[in-house]
C-alpha cells in the first residue's frame, strides 16, 4: 500500500504482470505448447503386472485364473 502512494499506478504494473505470465504460462501448459514440468516422471499410460503360472514362466495370457492385483502409488510435487 506504501507502494501505491508512493509511486502511484506503477506500483500495479509488476503484480498484474506476474499475475498475466502466470496465466500464460498455465495455458501453454493445459493446451501442450509448452512442457510441463510438474509431470516429468508421471505414467500416464494403463499398465499391469503379469502372474506367472506354476513354473514361473510367463505365458500369452495375464493369468490362468482370475486374480486381482492392485497396484496403486502416487506422486505429489509439492
Amino acid at each position: 500500500m506504501t507502494l501505491f502512494f508512493a509511486i502511484g499506478r506503477l506500483a500495479l504494473l509488476f503484480p498484474f504482470l506476474l499475475i498475466l505470465f502466470r496465466f500464460t504460462d498455465a495455458f501453454l501448459m493445459a493446451y501442450g505448447l509448452k512442457k510441463n514440468p510438474y509431470m516429468d516422471g508421471v505414467i500416464l499410460n494403463k499398465f499391469s503386472a503379469q502372474i506367472p503360472d506354476e513354473r514361473g514362466r510367463y505365458g500369452p495370457k495375464p493369468a490362468n485364473r482370475q486374480v486381482v492385483v492392485f497396484l496403486i502409488g502416487a506422486k505429489c510435487n509439492q
